[in-house]
């Protein structure tokens, strides 16, 4: 049932949502936080809250997917990972390379 679930749910996400995704996260203010200019950190949280938005609506396949591409970014600019995110990072590596 829940592979029936987890089908029907990601049917609905296009080609073009998950374009804007990789858009998003490529063009993410990694650094938002730690910016005293207020327009940047609010750009900075809405972007994430956009992409947090989406890695929760995906499942399955898919949510590895969203998964990569995001860690892969991270790595990318060099941000630190928690052990637990690396662990994941390597196998996701693993599975998509």
């Amino acid at each position: 049932m829940n592979k029936i679930k987890d089908y029907l749910l990601n049917e609905t996400i296009s080609p073009g949502e998950w374009a804007e995704f990789e858009k998003t996260v490529k063009s993410y203010d990694w650094y938002h936080f730690m910016s005293d200019d207020t327009r940047v950190a609010q750009k900075g949280r809405q972007q994430q809250d956009k992409i947090n938005a989406f890695r929760k609506r995906v499942t399955g396949e898919d949510k590895d997917r969203a998964e990569y591409i995001y860690f892969k970014e991270m790595t990318k600019q060099k941000i630190g990972k928690t052990p637990e995110a690396e662990k994941i990072w390597q196998e996701l590596k693993k599975k998509f390379n």
